[in-house]
């Protein structure tokens, strides 16, 4: 089944946007974020098929106390 053009075209969808926003706030606030509770977020990147990424939509690494890290790909 093909997708919409509206889905793909990035017309009049913003589901992805407020969930990207969720993270960047967190990241500006040096807080943590859902799916990362006991990370710092440190960067967020978004659209990184280009760059090898396999689940390219949204892309969350955080860094926790221990100096342990995660990343998060949606």
């Amino acid at each position: 089944m093909p997708q919409s053009i509206e889905l793909t075209g990035g017309a009049g969808f913003t589901f992805g946007d407020a969930v990207a926003a969720k993270y960047l706030v967190a990241m500006l606030t040096e807080g943590t974020a859902p799916a990362l509770s006991s990370y710092t977020i440190i960067r967020v990147a978004l659209e990184q098929a280009g760059f090898g990424a396999p689940l390219d939509d949204l892309i969350v690494d955080g860094v926790a106390q221990d100096g342990s890290s995660a990343r998060l790909s949606l």
